[in-house]
């Protein structure tokens, strides 16, 4: 049941990152709102579940992005994988450990993405540009985490609802 929610909210999350976020974006910092939804899904429910958003969230952002195909696919499992799906039930809603998972996770991913790049040919830019454009990056991402992580918390709640109001009665 929870499939039928999450690949539109993917979907959607993808398209705005790609498309919405980038026309508005005066500097080159675009928050990785892909990479916000796997860390708190993960968080969450744990590494099945993010791994599905990881894998859906980075093909379809591979299929509309320049970089190397699988790039963002690749980078998005290995958040997955670091998105502290351990400790789910410990700390199930504790905003501070899905901040730490975005600011870690905004370089991880943006990392893989510059190394595709690299991989690719020479990169025009310096060091400091980088350094300077992903730190940035990387405070938008953490500030949008509690927004990002509410939003999840109420699609998790409504799956619940439909899950407990579709469940046959024994």
């Amino acid at each position: 049941m929870g499939f039928f929610f999450l690949a539109p909210l993917l979907i959607i999350t993808v398209l705005v990152q790609a498309a919405v976020v980038w026309s508005f974006s005066p500097v080159a910092v675009v928050p990785d709102l892909t990479m916000l939804v796997v860390v708190g899904w993960g968080i969450m429910k744990g590494l099945r579940p993010a791994l599905f958003l990881a894998i859906g969230g980075g093909w379809l952002l591979d299929s509309l992005s320049s970089t190397s195909f699988g790039a963002a696919t690749l980078a998005l499992i290995v958040i997955a994988f670091l998105s502290l799906a351990g400790v789910r039930r410990v700390l199930t809603s504790h905003i501070l450990l899905a901040m730490g998972g975005a600011l870690l996770g905004t370089f991880i991913y943006n990392g893989f993405l510059l190394l595709s790049l690299r991989i690719e040919g020479p990169i025009d830019v310096g060091l400091a540009q980088v350094v300077g454009v992903l730190l940035f990056t990387a405070i938008v991402n953490t500030i949008l985490m509690p927004l990002v992580y509410a939003l999840l918390l109420g699609v998790d709640k409504g799956i619940r609802l439909l899950e407990e109001r579709t469940a046959p009665a024994l």
